[in-house]
């Protein structure tokens, strides 16, 4: 099955609901670093305050105007050069090919938007062998 080709945004507010939900899916928090359910209002507070902050770029992946996940980058602040990708799919679109194509494009935007960022880390939990394989599979080590 042929996927639609994938638009990626910057994320808004508007953003901030379907983010929570993808976030507090049991697989999401099973593979998550932070494996706890996380609270409408906190959520809200922290969509907010990562928007407006010039360390962190929020990008929304589109497949036919309908998000299909998100990918974070955290600028270091010892390394401004580096920053860490965190990463999120629609459980919808689990398994079905989605993952590797939004973060290339995540990479590509950040690279347009972020030149100075060079260096890409991804912290993945051993549990997690489906990330394990996608990171592998784009070159990371």
């Amino acid at each position: 099955m042929t996927q639609p080709p994938l638009h990626m945004r910057l994320a808004t507010s508007d953003d901030a609901a379907t983010v929570l939900e993808w976030r507090n899916d049991p697989v999401a928090r099973r593979m998550s670093l932070q494996q706890d359910a996380v609270a409408v209002a906190d959520h809200m507070r922290w969509f907010a305050a990562a928007l407006a902050d010039p360390d962190r770029v929020m990008l929304v992946a589109e497949a036919s105007s309908q998000p299909v996940g998100i990918c974070r980058f955290d600028v270091d602040a010892d390394h401004p050069g580096q920053a860490e990708i965190s990463v999120n799919l629609d459980p919808a679109q689990r398994g079905r090919g989605i993952g590797r194509a939004m973060v290339r494009a995540a990479i590509d935007a950040l690279r347009s938007c972020r030149p100075e960022i060079r260096t890409i880390v991804a912290t993945i939990r051993a549990e997690n062998p489906a990330s394990i394989r996608l990171f592998e599979g784009l070159g990371f080590s």
